[in-house]
């Protein structure tokens, strides 16, 4: 299997991927897809054959991804971030996943080299950065930041690095103390190595708090990865010796503080890039899940220690942000490091208020993501805003990619030429506004109010809706497609081409509103609720219902072809009934090769009949008249007190179908089996009534 990948993925690359032909592709990479077809080298090398393609532009990574038919279904899984249950089990990654739609992958393959190629600044004491004294000045508080290469900085600036960025915001604090923080990363570095250098070295440099950030390169040490295989990495140990440092601390009168770091796939981040993704495969799944394991074991004994007072868990630290963090399986990059080290000013406050007799409230302290409009201008990529209000706003051809916005307020605001690309809406209002020729792709809207807003000739492909309110909005000419929306309303509104196609939408409730040339091609429909909605040239071709109600609606030239109207679900509990239709009139729609019946009357137990009427598809009260139904199953289906004047029903099965009241004048029922059906219909011959 591995000898043909290789050829597979030449073929792939070559075939697929725009901008790259056969002739473009050095002949060293390509001996090198057979070097490791034959495990004469290993998937990194391998690997690093593709971002050479992609940094010499033989590759040219496309920005937004086009997909089509079946290509959508992984759009479709709303566990993806509602339910946040995490890639750590995904059993493989689909190559094409790696090369499209994230336009942070072309960065970071672009900036990759250059990262690495950082010079250090090593000071007399073998630390990197600035000279500091071995006497701590007066009015000073000293702080050391102990780690591995993530503490030291691997891939960053000395401006990026933890030390740097955290020393640089308490500085900013409004009190009478100079605050003096001091980069000890080492490379390679573990507890066991960390321990010695707290109780030889650093202890002597009398600091007021230590900081720890670690647990990966324990559990490296622990599985004999990258660093080589010590017997005494073991979750044991690695606590032991920080009750132990810990006690040691309490003599000089030093805090510390010990972190359980997090690295490529702990918690549950919001949204894991392509880029972030590839590095998983290129590690191995087999390594991550190791490497997960251990830390998860590492975290059960937090609780347990007893001379350390400040233990904490930072696995789940970057659950919240969208934007790309992680430069390999271990470090972060920049904006990592940022959070990272707002994280470490929140957790050392209290006992900086302790030591100063300083009473800092978190609240005042400036936010590391906080928008400067001087500095950042239109460029708001991966910040955070709580409690913004763009009220009467004119936001023209700005930035937001991968921003989070909670509890923001956009009133009356016209926001145009504006991109929103994997930002994060939670809990905001974006009201009476204007949305024109704005890109939103992937992003998510949670628990959000878009109340009497205008959207139009923009981009909303693949967005994650959840409790969302569309009243009184007006949507035309937007792409939507590969949407998911869950629990969310549209209440008189107005959409008018929009592309919807492929999606999910689940517990939605449209109401009063008007949808003109709207696609639902291809898209499941489940539990959601149409009521008095006018839908004019609308495509719902190829698309699934179930648990579906239309009530007192209007279809005008509606396309139903090969839609699948039955039941489903698995288990009772989450069994949902086949649509129903109720006094809904149809003028002009196509039914072909629809699918209105699961249930077999020929092989239904009799006792289990009225419970197959009670799960089939239902078309009560409803004007359905000149409508070519011939040929097709309607076993259980429920006609009642509807016209089906002139419909054609020639050599259909309509067996134990309900024709109660049904209007039948005109209709074809030539060849029809009525077997079991209620005929209790009029202005037919087949008609008890009649």
């Amino acid at each position: 299997m591995k000898l043909i990948l290789p050829i597979f993925l030449s073929l792939f690359i070559i075939m697929t991927i725009p901008g790259i032909y056969a002739e473009s592709v050095p002949d060293w990479v390509k001996n090198t897809a057979g070097w490791w077809a034959t495990d004469a080298i290993s998937e990194k090398e391998f690997v690093n054959a593709i971002e050479f393609l992609i940094e010499n532009s033989v590759i040219t990574l496309v920005k937004d991804c086009k997909f089509y038919e079946d290509e959508y279904l992984h759009l479709g899984n709303t566990n993806r971030w509602f339910e946040k249950t995490g890639p750590h089990y995904e059993s493989q990654l689909k190559l094409k996943e790696i090369f499209c739609d994230v336009r942070y992958t072309e960065d970071y393959f672009k900036s990759k080299q250059e990262k690495t190629q950082v010079n250090y600044q090593i000071n007399s004491h073998s630390f990197r950065g600035d000279e500091f004294s071995l006497e701590k000045p007066d009015n000073t508080f000293r702080i050391f930041v102990v780690g591995g290469s993530t503490v030291q900085g691997w891939g960053v600036t000395e401006q990026e690095t933890i030390s740097h960025i955290l020393q640089k915001e308490l500085n900013e604090l409004s009190i009478n103390k100079k605050f003096e923080v001091i980069n000890a990363g080492f490379g390679g570095a573990w507890s066991k190595d960390e321990v010695k250098l707290v109780e030889n070295k650093i202890i002597k440099f009398n600091p007021d708090l230590i900081i720890v950030y670690d647990g990966w390169n324990d559990a490296l040490k622990q599985i004999g990865n990258q660093i080589g295989y010590d017997s005494d990495a073991t979750v044991k140990n690695w606590k032991d010796r920080w009750e132990d440092t810990c006690e040691l601390s309490k003599q000089y009168d030093t805090h510390i503080i010990i972190s359980l770091q997090p690295t490529l796939y702990t918690g549950e981040k919001l949204v894991w890039t392509d880029y972030e993704r590839a590095l998983y495969v290129e590690f191995s799944i087999e390594y991550h899940n190791s490497i997960l394991e251990i830390l998860e074991e590492y975290s059960k004994v937090i609780d347990e220690f007893e001379t350390c007072d400040n233990v904490v868990d930072l696995r789940n630290v970057f659950d919240d942000t969208v934007i790309p963090l992680y430069i390999d399986s271990g470090h972060i990059g920049p904006e990592g490091n940022h959070i990272i080290a707002s994280k470490f000013l929140e957790l050392s406050l209290p006992i900086i208020n302790e030591k100063t007799n300083e009473i800092i409230s978190y609240n005042k302290i400036k936010r590391t993501n906080e928008i400067n409009q001087q500095v950042f201008q239109n460029d708001f990529t991966g910040k955070y805003f709580e409690f913004s209000e763009f009220l009467d706003e004119n936001i023209d051809n700005v930035d937001f990619k991968g921003a989070q916005l909670k509890d923001a307020k956009f009133e009356k605001a016209i926001i145009d030429n504006t991109n929103f690309r994997f930002s994060v809406f939670s809990e905001s209002d974006i009201l009476d506004s204007k949305i024109n020729n704005s890109n939103f792709p992937r992003s998510v809207f949670y628990n959000t109010n878009l109340y009497e807003t205008l959207i139009s000739n923009s981009y909303f492909s693949g967005v994650q809706l959840e409790q969302v309110n569309f009243d009184n909005c007006e949507i035309d000419n937007t792409i939507m497609n590969g949407m998911v929306g869950v629990d969310s309303v549209v209440i008189d509104s107005e959409i008018s081409q929009v592309d919807i196609s492929s999606s999910v939408l689940q517990n939605m409730m449209i109401k009063n509103s008007e949808l003109e040339y709207v696609e639902f091609y291809n898209s499941k429909i489940f539990r959601t609720t149409f009521e008095k909605v006018v839908f004019d040239n609308v495509d719902f071709s190829y698309s699934t219902h179930a648990g579906t109600v239309f009530k007192n609606s209007q279809f005008s030239n509606v396309d139903f072809t090969q839609v699948d109207f039955t039941a489903k679900g698995d288990k009772i509990e989450n069994f949902m009934p086949g649509p129903i239709f109720y006094n809904s009139i149809f003028k002009n729609p196509n039914f072909n090769s629809a699918i209105f019946s699961n249930f077999d009357a020929d092989v239904i137990d009799p006792e289990a009949r009225e419970l197959s009427k009670f799960l089939s598809m239902k078309i009560e009260n409803s004007e359905i008249v000149d409508v070519d139904f011939s040929n097709t199953k309607f076993d259980f289906v429920s006609f009642k007190d509807s016209n089906l004047s002139n419909t054609n029903f020639y050599n259909s099965s309509l067996k134990f179908t309900n024709l109660e009241g049904a209007n039948l004048e005109g209709a074809n029922l030539e060849g029809a089996n009525l077997e079991g059906a209620n005929l209790n219909c009029i202005n037919h011959e087949i008609c008890i009534k009649n």
